[in-house]
């Protein structure tokens, strides 16, 4: 017997294919906005292409993941065997194909609180926060006790060193501090 085919997940990719329009609008304006590179440096539309650029490949990787989990789930799930039983609704429902409203509303709720909190903290300290409620929203690594924790500090502190270095050190911008 061959297995049983489930419907492509149409619904999971309507978010990446909405999201995939905006940032080609994006791409494009950036593109007309100016030139990517002023005197062997990058300029003022460096960024947005670089943003844009990064948004299509988190992009392909979303999509990749459901075609992934899909064919996993096509896999599973075969026809009934030969005494004649009709499998179980349950069985053919993964836990992958819930959605998960929840770490929606966590990042949206942590990019206001960093909204919030960027001038009064400072860059780095909000930034910071903000990277760690993102890894804890997205549940990277916190459940693999001390050395999960230990990757997550190291990546927040990484994150924000990188981020501080690449306005500072090419784009020469002052970004507020704690208290200031």
């Amino acid at each position: 017997m061959t297995k049983s085919a489930r419907r492509f997940p149409v619904h999971e990719l309507m978010l990446p294919l909405i999201l995939f329009a905006v940032t080609t609008l994006y791409f494009a304006d950036a593109l007309r906005s100016g030139t990517l590179f002023r005197y062997g440096l990058p300029s003022a539309g460096f960024m947005p292409v670089a943003l844009s650029l990064a948004m299509y490949a988190a992009l392909i990787a979303v999509v990749a993941g459901v075609i992934r989990r899909w064919k996993c789930s096509v896999n599973e799930v075969s026809l009934p065997d030969e005494s004649g039983g009709i499998p179980d609704l349950q069985d053919l429902e993964t836990d992958t194909t819930k959605p998960n409203h929840i770490a929606t509303l966590v990042v949206m709720g942590v990019c206001l609180l960093y909204v919030l909190a960027f001038r009064p903290l400072g860059f780095v300290f909000s930034t910071f926060l903000f990277s760690i409620g993102l890894l804890a929203a997205f549940r990277f690594g916190w459940t693999r006790g001390r050395i999960g924790i230990a990757v997550n500090l190291g990546l927040a502190v990484g994150i924000c060193a990188l981020v501080y270095l690449f306005f500072t050190g090419i784009f020469g911008i002052q970004l507020p501090r704690w208290g200031a």
